[in-house]
């Protein structure tokens, strides 16, 4: 599975944009030091909820990457 990440960085006032996520195959990582979440979201009685999960093989690729640049 090959995750495609898209950088989120925070503006001026300290907050990214607002982002719509996908339901399936969400990937967070931390703009800092690039450690990487699976994310599922879902829809309870109206609210929006959401759970994470550590991964850590795109969590190794993301960093390797960035110690590229």
């Amino acid at each position: 599975m090959t995750a495609k990440i898209r950088v989120e960085r925070q503006g001026s006032n300290g907050w990214t944009r607002w982002v719509q996520p996908i339901r399936r195959g969400y990937i967070l990582a931390c703009c800092d030091c690039h450690l990487c979440h699976r994310m599922q979201f879902r829809i309870d009685g109206g609210r929006v909820q959401f759970r994470a999960q550590r991964a850590p093989a795109i969590t190794r690729r993301e960093r390797k990457r960035h110690s590229m640049i």
